[in-house]
């Protein structure tokens, strides 16, 4: 189950043990693949899903102005990975076109796995932002209106990254480039987790609601150009030093299979506008899951996944 290098660490940063234990909690010892209480998204009425990466369900109302048609639901997954493997792979939606900026999707399918009709992978080439180190919501916003222009007939779904760190203000250092290194604390959220780094819940979560009022400047335009029943929702959540459980020990990020209000609790939001498509499934158009794999890698150190 656990390798020597897993061992090394959890001995040496015993709080790695107990968050082992809420994850075991959790998946009730590894039966539960995914939060069995997170709905399926492909079996929800829409035309267009906007996905906010890393965005909690009360951080996103506090944003609001009119939440008449905001729902809270779960998400099947407390991490992008479990999001996609839970609702995306395996498959056959032939029906929907996916834009997205992470790079997820891409490291966990192959090219005989063609679920989509088609996949706009925004994060390679020009799409990223190499100052920053993300995709930036403008960017999507662009290609996601060509996406919608050149596939009329199918459902669109927009996969943001943000309010997922890095951070977009210019305010902070510790959340760029920090798994560029062979530092074996990983990304800062377990670097906080672990006690190597001091960073306080204001000053994140203020960060965080940056990158939040900054996409959801992006989502309001985008939602003007697409036509149908648009949803805004989240891929998952975050904690920013919150308990979890059972063991009430401060959680930080979105570590894997941990299935806290804060991690599965994400925004259902109806954005709707203009008539209804007409959806139509099409065979897969030729998807290449072969680029250079250290350019998925450096993508992922990016975002802060090992």
């Amino acid at each position: 189950m656990y390798d020597i290098s897993q061992i090394r660490t959890a001995i040496s940063h015993p709080k790695l043990i107990i968050r082992e234990a809420n994850r075991l909690y959790h998946t009730k010892f590894g039966q539960h693949e995914y939060n069995p209480g997170g709905i399926d998204i492909f079996s929800k009425d829409w035309d267009n899903l906007i996905i906010l990466d890393a965005c909690r369900y009360d951080m996103y109302e506090e944003v609001l102005s009119d939440t008449t048609k905001l729902q809270k639901v779960q998400s099947r997954g407390s991490g992008t990975v479990e999001f996609v493997s839970s609702n995306i792979l395996g498959r056959e939606l032939h029906d929907t076109v996916y834009v997205t900026a992470n790079p997820q999707y891409h490291k966990h399918t192959t090219d005989s796995c063609q679920e989509f009709h088609h996949v706009c992978e925004i994060w390679k080439g020009a799409g990223w932002n190499n100052e920053i180190g993300t995709v930036l919501p403008e960017t999507m916003v662009r290609e996601t209106k060509k996406a919608a222009n050149k596939f009329e007939n199918k459902r669109i779904i927009s996969h943001f990254l943000q309010p997922h760190y890095p951070f977009l203000s210019g305010n902070t250092d510790f959340d760029k480039g920090n798994m560029k290194s062979d530092n074996e604390l990983g990304d800062f959220w377990r670097q906080i987790y672990l006690g190597e780094l001091d960073v306080s819940p204001e000053i994140i979560w203020k960060e965080y609601k940056s990158n939040l009022n900054r996409v959801m400047e992006s989502v309001e335009e985008l939602k003007k150009e697409l036509t149908g029943k648009t949803i805004i929702t989240s891929d998952h959540g975050n904690m920013v030093g919150e308990p979890a459980t059972p063991l009430p020990v401060k959680e930080w990020g979105h570590p894997l299979q941990i299935y806290t209000d804060e991690l599965v609790s994400v925004p259902w939001h109806e954005v709707s506008s203009g008539p209804r498509k007409e959806i139509i499934p099409e065979p897969p158009e030729k998807f290449d899951a072969t680029d250079n794999k250290e350019v998925v890698a450096d993508r992922l150190a990016d975002l802060g996944y090992i």
